[in-house]
């Protein structure tokens, strides 16, 4: 049959149900420890009350999710806020402008499919609406922080560890500093201009006085800690 990926935005309850049972299934291919998560058949979290969530779908097959927290509307959990270092960013310009993917997960059938791109493109386009600037960030393992730093995501905090062991490697995609994005031709450029979205010097100044540099290697302090469970799977 031929694919035709389309992008949804969960709202009814049946729907995020599509989403929470997706997360379920791949997770638990991958390996990851679901005990002590979630007895249910669906990976539900407090935060998901009022997050967005977007599910791809090819014909009327969910193929992949992802979750975005914004956190003007979500109430991130302490040990995110403080693992990502929000509080500069909301010091500097707000909870508006933090806006965190997370529980991504593609079918290993549609892995570099359009449907993951579909995805990031469709969840780029809410954000890209709301006032700038648009700090995106992502709640990423590993081993997939070179194929995110390809689309235009930086490594800039060490990675941490969350109470279940899971450890989280901290990335954000600058929207405003569109001159990273052409100097390392990152796939967030033609996501940004389709949107329109101008270089703004004093973001991306703020940025690098922060946080200096692409610090990929961040990571490695906790090489040795164990192995990462997936948090994110494309």
């Amino acid at each position: 049959m031929k694919r035709n990926i389309s992008v949804i935005h969960a709202q009814t309850s049946p729907q995020k149900l599509m989403a929470y049972q997706l997360r379920y299934q791949v997770l638990k291919d991958t390996g990851y420890d679901l005990a002590q998560v979630s007895q249910k058949m669906n990976l539900e979290e407090e935060e998901d009350k009022t997050a967005r969530i977007l599910v791809a779908m090819n014909n009327d097959v969910p193929v992949g999710t992802l979750t975005l927290d914004w956190w003007k509307h979500t109430e991130i959990p302490p040990e995110k806020i403080a693992g990502f270092q929000f509080q500069t960013f909301e010091k500097a310009f707000s909870k508006h402008s933090v806006f965190l993917i997370r529980k991504t997960v593609v079918l290993p059938g549609y892995r570099g499919s359009e449907a993951f791109w579909n995805l990031i493109v469709a969840i780029s386009a809410f954000i890209l609406t709301k006032p700038g600037p648009h700090f995106i960030f992502l709640d990423c393992a590993h081993e997939l922080s070179a194929f995110y730093h390809k689309l235009g995501f930086r490594n800039y905090a060490p990675a941490f560890v969350y109470p279940d062991g899971s450890i989280s490697e901290p990335m954000c995609a600058v929207m405003e500093d569109m001159e990273y994005f052409s100097k390392n031709r990152s796939m967030l450029r033609y996501v940004a201009f389709t949107h329109q979205i101008k270089h703004e010097q004093n973001v991306a100044d703020f940025f690098e006085r922060y946080w200096p540099g692409d610090a990929e290697q961040l990571s490695n302090k906790l090489s040795g800690a164990g192995k990462a469970k997936t948090l994110m799977a494309v």
